[in-house]
């Protein structure tokens, strides 16, 4: 991974400067030693990045099913893999999977879809291509796949989920799908499913020629749109001629009824590719165009980028063009958090003053809502590098991906072409200002589906109010997505603040808002704006209550008599949360943007007193404030209320932006696990495999230090948490408290909830223990790893364990943490001043020592095509390599093993499996090298640097019968080392065909020309050495080396006339039974034959035998004359028998002359 200054702008800008600067975070390259392409991109619910496209080869340890699968890869916000998994047909059927789209369902599951060639998942493929749609859980596990097709090819290529929950697809089909009528050549086809996996109808979109979808998105409304090209007219819409094809767009119901249909295009050649939802409702679509677009001059004789934007009506706003001379194509488009429009492709120019890298370069431009261009950003490297996907990540980050042909940003390419997944961070336009009360704020990202972000403050008598009451905060409006309804605060049963779509709020009780509901207005998005909110009891006779809202200090809305005349705000036993409709949780209306300085009191607040809270003024009094959240701080998750009742918060998700820090902390508390066996503190730890001992235990060290000035620490009260999964129960002898402070010991264990709460302190002036200023030791705590529970947890390739790294959260109790500081009190003596940490104000702070844990674990994985068998053919004039082999031959080939486990493999012993038509004869390791060292994990990284390849030679010998074939991707040896019982199957290797033994001249027949090819081997063959391995007929040397193997038939390491005997047995047989068919044809096809690999080991020259097929599919064909199945011919022992020692017989010899 590559990362950027994050102090520095990368970018050379031309034209206008953004509002905000952008800067490339990282740089993350994947593939195969085969090809590998990204074609989509969604964001998760957690804010992973996801990443769909297809892989030729084996991605990331998973093992590819034959010829392109789609995959599917989760990232986090750092660039870190969390999986990957492939999607395709088994490696019997060897078909093609593409993966072409993906988006995230209402419930945070993960949908991808494209089109496979074979039978997907259990689902049988209705003919040629089918449409695939398959539900992903965030952990990447397989929920369901549907197969949707026709007889004819049906192609998925785009997603969008829809805003009931269901899930839309779209792409071309060539059929009749789900009874539509097809209109001629391929339609465009759009289908609903349920989060189920039902589907719920299809509607087809085309004309007399052929149309096809490109892209899919949700409307503000909930409509679905749908983009693409068609070459006739569409809808009544009239094509705009030429012999190029047009840009479309159309409007869909949730139902499936149409709403409309837009053409737009120039005489050459126009295509959308992509789409997106503004922030506005607006739609925004790109593509490419050959012509001069909406008055948009082109700006060469080719292809140059367009992005369109249309209102929800179908009227279009306006068209840009964006291009360079060559060819300039846009793939994709995102929207980011303030509206802007991200549009991304490729180009082979220089495009807006950026220069090109070579080939073809990836681009990002920003676009401004109003069309107006902010900046141009190339990626590239000399070879081909194209971006196909963006998506807009839960910080406002722009992610873009797409395929290199190179090494991009210093990752390093793993053979054709790679996808590549770059995040850029967009700052300044999207991030909204610092809190208005100087300190820091809550920031939620407005979420609607798990995992939540809120902030709950627990019950409380303090909170319990009924009667008059103020609601007071400052809050940031960052998004208002579709229909969602933005909640400020609930407390279930009695009463919420909320925000609608337009941006006006509604302060109202939940019971149907029976007891009041007053409005607000429209709070504009991306600034601080202060609300209040009180009900005050009527002060004349009428009694009841009046509920008033403020904005900025100013009164905006008022409701006289709103409410029960006893009540006001009814008191109820409810929780109170922040950011979330608690009540309503299965679209919880999140809180999407900032909030601070959320304040509660039990009485109604004066107009004046409201203004003054606006003007940020300390005059306001606090004697009936029973609930403030400056968030200034945050220590493990909890939310400090200073108002000095202690209803404290606990913050879910979310995070406080600019806590005060610096300064304020003034506890430190510090934490290390060490190993019992050499006290060292740990960075990793081997907790499952071979080597571990699981007799092994652990200590877990916390230290404290003061970090007040002038302060000691007297005593402390402090709770650790810890994931009870991971260890064994523990008890009190395993904890151990420092003899700093021996007075007051107390401890408090949950191994259920997984929490450790002690008590400690110290009276160091009578001389029992030690108040603590520097670090010391507080407490220790014995932990013993619960490997049953270890063995549950999902692990990585390289071992390292799903959660990762191990850590451990302690926090403080403000009131029981107790400081002191020694001062002359004017009498001549020495007093204390006593303050508790919540008394000072502080926070603490916590820095520890995390562990990654791991499985020790040997790993070797082949590399490559893996075991790549042939023919090296000597004899004859087209000396090559031929795919064919004879059967009884033994062939030589070699793979390579790559150690990629943790753990270094020791004397790698190596044995054969069964194969249906081969066996493992021998094999050895070039120069015996058959120990590998592994990589390790160093200060809890996984590096490796030093991982060690061996290669193994491996001889093979041929027991099938002609016409069968060798698969060694079917596996036929197996590595283990020593101390470990994995054994290592190899997957890779080639499918060869086998012809026959006396076939020399490998065309799959044995005939004249094979006695032809055997005399040239005996003209080669030299029977005179000094060093002979063998005698001939006649007593002479043969010199090994110039024996032609391909042409010894008996395989004895020479040429003789008993070779002759072999050619005999097969004489006038051929694999060849018609024009392209042959025996063994079902098990290995022509491309197969001719190349199976991508790296250039696995390519064969197979002429001879492409050249005989020919030959015998054509009519005047006439095979040998003494082949097996002729009648009549009497062969040279006499009789009419084929295959029976003929090939010396004398029969027909008698001395004969010229005369």
């Amino acid at each position: 991974m590559v990362t950027s200054n994050p102090n520095q702008n990368d970018l050379n800008l031309d034209g206008p400067q953004a509002n905000g600067d952008v800067t490339k975070t990282w740089t993350q390259q994947f593939g195969s030693n085969a090809r590998d392409e990204a074609r989509a991109l969604t964001t998760g619910s957690d804010g992973s990045i996801y990443i769909a496209g297809s892989s030729w080869g084996d991605l990331d340890g998973q093992s590819n099913g034959g010829g392109s699968d789609a995959f599917l890869t989760k990232y986090d916000a750092d660039g870190n893999q969390a999986w990957t998994r492939l999607l395709g047909t088994s490696s019997a059927q060897r078909t093609d999977e593409w993966g072409s789209g993906l988006t995230t369902g209402s419930d945070g599951s993960i949908y991808i879809t494209g089109y496979t060639e074979g039978d997907l998942d259990g689902q049988e493929n209705s003919g040629l291509n089918d449409a695939f749609l398959s539900k992903y859980d965030s952990n990447g596990n397989q929920e369901w796949t549907e197969l949707l097709g026709t007889t004819k090819n049906d192609m998925a290529v785009a997603l969008t989920t829809g805003s009931d929950g269901s899930i839309y697809i779209a792409g071309r089909t060539w059929g009749d799908l789900d009874g539509q009528s097809n209109s001629g050549d391929s339609d465009v086809f759009l289908t609903k499913y349920g989060p189920d996996g039902n589907q719920k109808w299809t509607q087809l979109l085309g004309s007399t020629t052929s149309a096809l979808a490109k892209a899919l998105t949700t409307g503000s409304d909930g409509s679905i749109y749908i983009a693409g090209m068609t070459w006739g007219d569409l809808d009544g819409q009239e094509n705009s001629g030429g012999s190029g094809s047009d840009a479309f767009l159309s409007k869909y119901d949730p139902d499936g009824s149409k709403e409309w249909s837009q053409l737009f295009g120039t005489t050459r050649e126009d295509s959308a590719f992509a789409l997106t939802t503004g922030t506005d409702g607006a739609i925004y679509i790109a593509g490419r165009t050959w012509g001069d677009l909406d008055g948009q001059s082109n700006n060469g004789n080719t292809f140059d980028a367009f992005l369109s934007k249309y209102e929800p009506d179908g009227n279009k706003d306006w068209t840009q063009l964006l291009g360079t001379t060559s060819v300039d194509i846009a793939h994709a488009l995102t929207t980011g958090k303030d509206g802007s429009i991200y549009i991304a492709g490729h180009t082979t120019g220089n495009l807006d003053g950026q220069e090109n890298s070579g080939g073809d370069d990836a681009f990002l431009t920003k676009y401004n809502a109003d069309g107006t261009k902010d900046w141009t950003q190339l990626l590239g490297t000399p070879s081909t590098d194209v971006a196909h996907a963006l998506t807009t990540g839960s910080d406002g980050s722009i992610y873009i991906a797409g395929c290199t042909g190179g090494d991009l940003d210093g990752e390093s390419n793993s053979g054709k072409d790679d996808a590549f997944l770059t995040k850029f961070e967009v700052t300044g336009s999207t991030t909204q200002s610092g809190s208005p009360t100087d300190g820091g704020y809550l920031s939620l990202s407005g979420n609607n589906s798990e995992p939540f972000e809120y902030v709950v403050i627990e019950d409380s008598p303090s909170l319990s109010i009924e009667g008059e009451i103020t609601i007071s905060s400052w809050i940031y409006r960052s998004d208002n997505a579709g229909d969602d309804w933005r909640n400020l605060y609930d407390i279930p049963d009695a009463h919420l603040f909320e925000f609608d779509p337009s941006g006006g709020f509604n302060w109202r009780a939940e019971n149907n808002n029976i007891d009041f509901n007053i409005n607000g207005p429209v709070i504009q998005l991306e600034e601080w704006v202060h609300v209040a909110a009180t009900m005050s009891k009527n002060a004349d006779e009428s009694g009841g209550f009046t509920a008033d809202v403020f904005v900025n200090g100013q009164l905006a809305n008022r409701q006289l008599n709103s409410v029960n005349v006893e009540t006001g705000v009814r008191d109820v036993d409810s929780d109170l949360y922040l950011g979330i409709l608690w009540s309503q949780q299965h679209n919880p209306d999140a809180w999407a943007g900032g909030i601070d300085d959320f304040k509660i009191w039990n009485t109604a607040l004066t107009s004046e007193q409201i203004a003054a809270l606006y003007d940020k003024s300390d005059s306001v009094a606090r004697d009936s404030l029973v609930a403030e959240y400056k968030f200034n701080t945050l220590t493990d998750d909890i939310i400090i209320d200073s108002s000095g009742h202690e209803n404290h918060g606990r913050l879910v998700g979310g995070e406080i932006i600019n806590p005060i820090n610096s300064g304020d902390s003034y506890l430190n508390l510090d934490y290390s696990l060490t190993s019992n066996t050499t006290g060292d503190p740990l960075t990793q730890l081997a907790v499952l495999g071979d080597p571990v001992d699981h007799s092994n235990r652990y200590t877990l060290d916390i230290t404290a230090e003061s970090l007040k000035d002038g302060f000691d620490i007297e005593a402390a009260d402090i709770t650790i948490s810890f994931d009870p999964k991971l260890f064994n129960n523990i008890s009190i002898s395993d904890i151990k408290i420092g003899d700093d402070m021996p007075i007051a010991n107390a401890v408090s264990i949950d191994n259920e909830s997984g929490t450790i709460r002690l008590a400690a302190a110290s009276l160091s002036d009578l001389s029992a223990g030690t108040s603590i200023s520097a670090e010391r030791a507080l407490a220790s705590i014995a932990l013993d790893f619960d490997e049953s529970q270890l063995e549950t947890i999902t692990r990585d390739q390289i071992g390292s364990l799903d959660g990762n790294p191990l850590a451990f959260s302690i926090t403080a109790n403000s009131d029981e943490t107790i400081f002191s500081r020694q001062f002359d009190d004017g009498t001549g003596l020495f007093n204390r001043e006593i303050q508790t940490l919540g008394d000072l104000g502080g926070s603490i702070s916590v820095d520890g020592t995390d562990v990654t844990l791991y499985e020790a674990m040997i790993n070797l994985e082949e590399q490559g095509d893996g075991l790549v068998l042939g023919t090296n053919r000597v004899i004859g004039s087209d000396q090559s390599f031929t795919n064919l082999i004879r059967t009884g031959d033994t062939v030589t080939a070699t793979s390579e093993w790559l150690n990629v486990g943790n753990t270094d493999s020791n004397n790698i012993q190596v044995t054969g499996i069964a194969n249906a038509n081969a066996y493992l004869e021998s094999h050895s390791f070039v120069d015996n090298k058959n120990s590998l060292v592994s990589g390790s994990f160093i200060e809890g990284e996984f590096v490796k640097d030093a991982r060690e390849s061996t290669t193994l030679t491996a001889d093979i010998k041929i027991t099938g019968a002609a016409g069968n074939v060798v698969d060694l991707s079917d596996g036929i040896l197996k590595l283990q080392a020593d101390g470990s019982n994995r054994t290592f199957t190899n997957t890779e290797g080639s499918s060869n065909l086998i012809t026959y033994q006396g076939d020399l001249n490998y065309d799959g027949r044995v005939s004249m020309k094979d006695l032809a090819y055997l005399n040239a081997g005996a003209a080669r063959q030299q029977t005179s050495s000094q060093n002979t391995t063998g005698q001939d007929q006649d007593g002479n040397g043969v010199v090994d080396a110039s024996v032609a193997h391909d042409v010894d038939a008996d395989f004895n390491g020479k040429i003789d006339l008993a070779d002759l005997s072999v050619l005999d047995a097969d004489w006038g047989k051929s694999l060849h039974d018609g024009d392209q068919n042959f025996v063994g044809s079902g098990d290995v096809s022509w491309n197969e034959l001719d190349s199976q690999g991508t790296t250039g080991d696995a390519a064969w020259d197979n002429d001879s035998f492409k050249n005989q097929n020919a030959i015998e599919a054509s009519s005047d064909y006439v095979s040998s004359l003494e082949a097996p199945g002729t009648s009549g011919v009497i062969g040279a022992d006499g009789n009419e028998d084929a295959n029976d020692n003929d090939m010396q017989g004398d029969v027909f010899q008698d001395p004969l002359s010229l005369s």
